[in-house]
């Protein structure tokens, strides 16, 4: 692990700083703001510091921490950062006394009564180096590569109130990777115009998005754009009735050179049981029959209160069949949120698989499941993901992977200064082709951390964690015990 590139940090904060200037009745007028530094010390004891199938070695190391959470809320900005650096001392290999950095900043300021707001946001993360070689973002195993990323957009957004409403946003983000691989610019554009609430006779909308990743690699230069035109038009609900038409419009291409597209015109209707809640039925035609065929398209968005909403449709895109899934609800003490979405993709570092072109188009399948109980003295929280990634681009050589997992975690309060968390993840990893084909990897993680607050100014954590992993390729396989005590001090 490099030191970090400090040059991108200094960026971040620069104009971030900038940003932090009052602007008439911003910052200068801040309603809440929080200033917690802090340092902190990691003892880490391991009976296998190198994640060894047979040669386990006992490991000592040692963690220099410094960090600060930053929040400042004022009547037309916000800024948030968090920001942790570690430094680690191995006791028994000194070329890992490396140092890790983790920054999460956004600052979102607005311009009084104009509709316009800006936006810097800035992160580091420790990304899994290659997901068949180790999935887990574990700094201590040496298996991780650090990602920066830097953002400035401009959204504009008119009163909904009228009779139209108009949305624009732009982004440019840069993203650097240590080991260079995925280093992108990327530039994403959004146009929304539809009624806004006045109009009371018909609906529309029109939406336009184009997306542009230019690839920063050394040996590696290409281009990806994913243009998105969706348009419909429809008259008021009456009698529960309300007819509509529609067209939607796909085109992706690599260096100019078309990877797949779609357009399709529709009608149908829909059936409202009340203000927000109605089911929907399409017939769609495609404008090019030799690729596509004609198909009935559904949706349906429920809405039975303000702690429910269901919303399912079903269409078809350039890839096929096409789902989308938003569902949340909340009780007194239980909250659900589901959702579940189907996006191209590129230059995605978070996906890399050994021996794949990262400029490559992929179309990644996501879901997510997020249920929380609020207990007498705890919580109780419960996830399950899921992830399908496969080429776009016929007869890449490519390796797609899927993937499942499930975290469940228990936090009870033992005394007031004294907090048990609990935690157990599983994950699987499925590889279908090139040097994985058929490689399977199993990772479980059983972790038990005792928090203790010793005074308002300092905390102590020990934690117990057992981790294996299980893989189709016997040297990959591990077991893995670790003690750990940390100490931090607040100011």
């Amino acid at each position: 692990m490099a030191a970090m590139d400090m040059a991108v940090l200094r960026r971040i904060v620069a104009i971030s700083i900038i940003c932090l200037c009052p602007i008439e009745n911003g910052y200068a007028s801040s309603e809440n703001s929080t200033f917690k530094p802090h340092v902190g010390i990691d003892l880490l004891f391991t009976d296998n510091r190198d994640r060894s199938a047979t040669n386990e070695k006992d490991g000592q190391i040692t963690t220099l921490n410094l960090g600060a959470e930053i929040e400042i809320i004022g009547s037309q900005n916000s800024f948030n950062m968090e920001y942790l650096g570690r430094q680690l001392i191995d006791h028994q290999d000194s070329s890992r006394n490396n140092f890790y950095n983790e920054l999460e900043l956004d600052n979102v300021f607005k311009l009084p009564d104009s509709g316009l707001e800006f936006g810097v946001h800035g992160s580091i993360d420790n990304l899994s180096d290659e997901l068949d070689s180790d999935a887990t973002t574990d700094i201590f195993s040496g298996s991780t590569i650090e990602s920066k990323a830097l953002s400035v957009d401009v959204t504009f957004k008119s009163n909904p109130r009228k009779r139209v409403k108009l949305e624009a946003f732009t982004e440019l983000e840069l993203v650097r990777n240590e080991d260079t691989i995925a280093n992108n610019n990327n530039v994403e554009t959004r146009f929304n115009i539809a009624n806004g609430s006045a109009e009371k006779t018909y609906f529309a909308e029109l939406d336009f998005s184009y997306e542009q990743t230019n690839g920063l690699e050394s040996n590696n230069s290409d281009k990806t754009v994913v243009e998105e035109l969706y348009a419909e038009f429809g008259l008021q609900p009456k009698d529960h009735w309300s007819p509509l038409v529609r067209y939607s419009n796909e085109d992706l291409s690599t260096n100019s050179t078309k990877s797949a597209e779609s357009n399709y015109f529709g009608a149908g209707t829909r059936y409202f049981f009340d203000k927000n809640s109605y089911v929907e039925l399409t017939y769609n035609i495609p404008s090019d029959h030799d690729s596509n065929d004609d198909y009935v398209g559904g949706a349906v968005n429920l809405e039975p209160s303000n702690r429910t909403k269901i919303y399912f449709e079903y269409s078809k895109r350039f890839f096929g069949d096409a789902y989308e899934l938003e569902l949340s609800h909340r009780s007194r003490r239980w909250k659900n949120a589901v959702s579940y979405t189907e996006e191209p993709t590129s230059f995605n570092r978070r996906l890399l698989v050994s021996g794949n072109e990262t400029n490559e188009l992929s179309l990644l399948k996501e879901l997510e499941w997020t249920s929380t109980f609020d207990l007498k003295r705890g919580d109780l929280e419960f996830v399950v993901r899921s992830q399908n990634n496969k080429n776009i681009i016929e007869n890449s050589t490519n390796t797609g992977f899927d993937s499942i997992g499930i975290t469940l975690e228990w936090k009870h309060r033992l005394a007031k200064s004294l907090t048990l968390t609990n935690s157990f993840d599983f994950d699987k990893y499925d590889f279908d082709q090139g040097i994985n084909q058929g490689k399977t990897d199993y990772y479980r993680v059983l972790e038990s951390t005792l928090e203790q607050t010793l005074n308002n100014k300092i905390t102590a954590n020990y934690s117990i964690e057992f981790s294996n992993r299980d893989s189709s390729e016997a040297i990959d396989n591990y077991e893995e015990l670790r003690f750990s005590i940390n100490f931090n001090k607040y100011f």
